[in-house]
């Protein structure tokens, strides 16, 4: 395994605030399956893009995950997967993932409204964002110097093939990997 890409560990807090351009904001339960496959059609990601490929049936697959709550925030441009955890005693909201819409580059506005939204449902205006996301024009909140950290979040590749060109995310967000 070799060291690849340290991923950027975001804190911040984002207070309530009511906001007429989220056209989703509820959490996600199996109720919500058959609606959610048509919404999230619109925000998978771009084939051109570096990063897991997230599909409508593979997203409603994994947020099924009986071990954690999840919540979907999205305005007409931007789609954020949410949700609540604690650690060491401290209830925070996870910013598990960002998806913009087909076609459409998000707004720092829409970014502050979806992060607002999730800590909203959760209770939470704690929230944390480890991770990179090349298409977002300003993720939320502080990066984290290394020196503070509580994780390194540091994700390791097998390279098999040293030859070829070497990958590059741009989009490696925690729904990716175990922490979500």
């Amino acid at each position: 395994m070799k060291p690849h890409l340290w991923l950027a560990l975001r804190v911040g807090l984002a207070f309530p605030h009511s906001s007429k351009t989220l056209v989703i904001n509820s959490p996600f339960s199996e109720n919500l399956v058959a609606s959610c496959r048509d919404t999230l059609r619109a925000y998978e990601p771009s084939l051109t893009e570096q990063g897991v490929l997230w599909t409508k049936e593979k997203l409603c697959a994994r947020l099924r995950n009986p071990r954690f709550l999840y919540g979907l925030h999205a305005t007409s441009r931007l789609l954020l997967i949410s949700s609540p955890r604690i650690r060491r005693g401290v209830p925070y909201t996870l910013l598990c993932g960002f998806f913009p819409r087909n076609g459409l580059r998000p707004s720092h506005r829409d970014v502050r409204e979806v992060t607002r939204a999730a800590c909203q449902q959760w209770g939470r205006p704690l929230f944390v964002y480890p991770g990179v996301h090349n298409a977002i024009p300003k993720l939320p909140g502080w990066k984290l110097p290394h020196w503070l950290r509580p994780s390194t979040m540091l994700v390791q590749l097998r390279d098999f093939q040293p030859e070829k060109h070497a990958l590059k995310f741009d989009r490696y967000q925690p729904l990716d990997f175990d922490f979500a």
